[in-house]
């Protein structure tokens, strides 16, 4: 991975873990997922009856390492990490008006509605730009529930302002925590997602300092996400555990 490649690396990275509940743009009705084969090319059209495509993207990828992570579903078998537009001049530059879903197992694009060969995605979630991008054999639909099967790790938005509830109601009693902020869901019920702590990488996985309970917090709130798909915490920090009242 060249310089260039690191650096548009590390500033999807910092687009991924900044986003909040201001400014966040509708959920839409499910994602559009796209295989990220390395050098894929994705054309976007302001309207499905247009000829040329008004937006020109290069898909960066490469496979996921199988000894990444542990989870409970299939890992991808590619990631992306970067993505290069097409400019007028027909020169390939870093994108600055695609900011797409907080996933680096596939690119995932929220979509407003779809035809039989369209999908209409929001390509930029903090203005809500659309263009229709083709179905082909590289893309699928994604719903909300698999998508967020998909996360290694979920934290919550420090603007939710949510407590961990033991069951999926409002009603339910709170979870009193004051640990580390790394979560991984184990289920999802609607508006909930159950979850549980992560091991740090301090501890030796198979004996945990402590046990590993679970809880409920909501991953939204009508159209407002109300989590991060990452974790703010640094290797290091003592472990902590979902302690009940």
């Amino acid at each position: 991975m060249s310089k260039s490649h690191l650096k548009l690396l590390l500033a999807n990275l910092f687009f991924l873990a900044t986003l909040d509940l201001f400014g966040q743009t509708p959920l839409g009705k499910g994602l559009v997922s796209i295989d990220c084969e390395n050098g894929r090319i994705l054309e976007f059209y302001p309207d499905t009856t247009d000829i040329k495509a008004t937006k020109t993207i290069k898909i960066l990828g490469d496979i996921l390492p199988t000894t990444v992570g542990v989870t409970n579903h299939q890992e991808p078998k590619r990631i992306w990490w970067g993505i290069l537009s097409l400019n007028e001049q027909g020169e390939w530059n870093e994108s600055q008006w695609l900011k797409p879903e907080q996933s680096g197992f596939s690119l995932e694009l929220r979509f407003k509605q779809q035809t039989k060969g369209w999908y209409e995605v929001i390509v930029n979630n903090q203005n809500g730009q659309t263009y229709w991008l083709r179905k082909s054999k590289f893309t699928k639909y994604l719903s909300w529930e698999d998508h967020l099967k998909r996360q290694r790790s979920i934290s919550r938005l420090p603007a939710s302002n949510q407590p961990i509830r033991r069951q999926p109601t409002e009603q339910s009693k709170s979870i009193k925590y004051s640990g580390p902020e790394c979560f991984r869901i184990r289920s999802v019920s609607g508006d909930w997602v159950e979850i549980f702590l992560i091991v740090y990488l301090n501890e030796d996985p198979e004996k945990p300092k402590h046990k590993i309970k679970t809880g409920w917090i909501k991953w939204r709130n009508g159209d407002n996400l109300l989590i991060n798909y990452s974790c703010p915490y640094i290797n290091g920090i003592k472990q902590e555990i979902l302690t009940r009242e």
